[in-house]
């Protein structure tokens, strides 16, 4: 059963809004908060999911070239001993 709140203006007529989840919302923040003319919460939402995609990215390159030299250096110490 879906639970509704009316508002209701002076200079227009009551409105019933669903109450719940939104996917819409949950999925893309910032659009959803934009389409409502929610600016500062979408363009905030916009500037914070720009800054994670870009460090991710930095850290995942980080994350690389940090096992790319460990692998070399233990190739280095133990490639050139022989097992038996």
């Amino acid at each position: 059963m879906a639970i509704f709140q009316i508002y209701d203006k002076e200079d227009s007529g009551p409105v019933a809004v669903k109450q719940g989840f939104n996917f819409n919302a949950f999925v893309a923040i910032f659009i959803w908060a934009l389409f409502k003319r929610l600016w500062l919460v979408g363009i905030t939402g916009a500037i914070l999911w720009i800054t994670y995609q870009s460090y991710q990215a930095q850290f995942s390159i980080f994350i690389s070239s940090l096992l790319n030299n460990l692998l070399h250096h233990e190739r280095r110490i133990y490639g050139k001993q022989k097992f038996d």
